[in-house]
C-alpha cells in the first residue's frame, strides 16, 4: 500500500505542475478563438475574436507563435476541469490511508509482537518467503543416503529427487524436503516434497516412488498413501504422486507441464 500511496503522490505532484502550467498559459493567452482550415495536409489559422465575424483574421506564418497560444489555451480549459477533480480524489485518497493505512499497523508492533503473528496484508511473494525461511523438522533417517546435493545446496537420496528438486528450484515453487508430518495416530510421515502454491497458499504433499518395480517397495507405499487420505492428504486435493520404473524413467518435462497446470 505505501508504495500505492508514493506512486499517488507523484501523480498528484505532475498533474500540480501541469496545471499551473495550464493556468498560465491560459492567462496569457491572447482574446479569442482559434479556428482551422483546410485539408490534404495543409491548414490555415484564423484568430476568432468577435462572434460576428466568425472567419477570423489570418494567422500568417511569421506570428504563428499566436496560434500556439490559442490552441494551448483551449487545450488547458479542456484539461484543468478534469485535471482538478483528479488531483482533488488523489489528495483525498493519500489523505485517508495516511490516516488509517492498516499495512502499519502491522509495522509498528514491536519486534517481539511481530515473532508471534504475520501480518494479514502479506503479499503472495511475502507469504511464500517467509513460509521458504521458515525452520522445519525433516527425516533423520539414514543421513548417509543423502548423497545427491541440489542446486539449493541440500542433500537428497536419489537422482529423481535430485532432478524434482532443481527443477522446483529452477521454476521458483518453494518446496521443502522430506518434511515431518504428524498423523493422527500420533506417528510421523515424512513426503519427499512439500510444495507451497503461491497464489492459493495452499500446501500440495509430493511423493515420488522411484522403485515402482520392487513390491514390497509398492506395498509399503501404499499403505503410506491411504494413511494419508485416512488425514484428509488426498489425491486430487493436495497430494501429487509421481512415479517411474527400470523402462520408465522419470519424464521431467511432463512434470514440469503437470507443475504448471497445478500451480497456473
Amino acid at each position: 500500500m505505501q508504495r500505492i500511496i508514493e506512486l499517488m503522490k507523484q501523480r498528484a505532484l505532475l498533474l500540480q505542475r501541469a496545471m499551473d502550467e495550464a493556468e498560465e498559459r491560459r492567462k496569457n493567452a491572447p482574446p479569442g478563438r482559434l479556428r482551422l482550415s483546410g485539408g490534404h495536409g495543409y491548414c490555415q489559422y484564423y484568430h476568432v475574436v468577435d462572434r460576428d465575424h466568425p472567419t477570423g483574421t489570418y494567422i500568417r506564418n511569421a506570428d504563428r507563435s499566436k496560434a500556439v497560444s490559442l490552441e494551448y489555451k483551449e487545450y488547458a480549459e479542456q484539461f484543468l476541469p478534469g485535471a482538478r477533480r483528479e488531483l482533488k480524489a488523489l489528495n483525498r485518497f493519500v489523505s485517508q490511508f495516511e490516516k488509517s493505512n492498516s499495512d502499519l499497523i502491522y509495522h509498528n508492533l514491536t519486534p517481539a509482537r511481530q515473532k508471534l503473528v504475520s501480518s494479514f496484508l502479506t503479499t503472495d511473494e511475502e507469504y511464500a518467503q517467509k513460509w521458504q525461511a521458515e525452520s522445519y523438522a525433516s527425516s533423520s533417517y539414514m543421513p548417509e543416503e543423502k548423497v545427491y546435493q541440489t542446486k539449493r545446496g541440500e542433500m537428497v537420496r536419489s537422482k529423481s529427487e535430485l532432478l524434482i528438486a532443481d527443477l522446483l528450484y529452477e521454476m521458483e515453487i518453494p518446496y521443502r524436503y522430506e518434511p515431518r508430518v504428524r498423523m493422527k495416530r500420533g506417528n510421523y510421515k515424512y513426503p519427499d516434497f512439500l510444495i507451497l502454491n503461491r497464489k492459493t497458499r495452499q500446501t500440495i504433499y509430493w511423493e515420488h516412488l522411484g522403485l515402482m518395480d520392487d513390491p514390497d517397495y509398492l506395498n509399503n507405499n501404499l499403505a503410506k498413501i491411504l494413511e494419508y487420505g485416512e488425514n484428509g492428504i488426498c489425491l486430487g486435493k493436495n497430494l501429487m504422486i509421481t512415479f517411474e520404473t527400470s523402462e520408465h524413467p522419470l519424464n521431467v518435462r511432463w512434470i514440469r507441464k503437470i507443475l504448471s497446470e497445478i500451480l497456473g
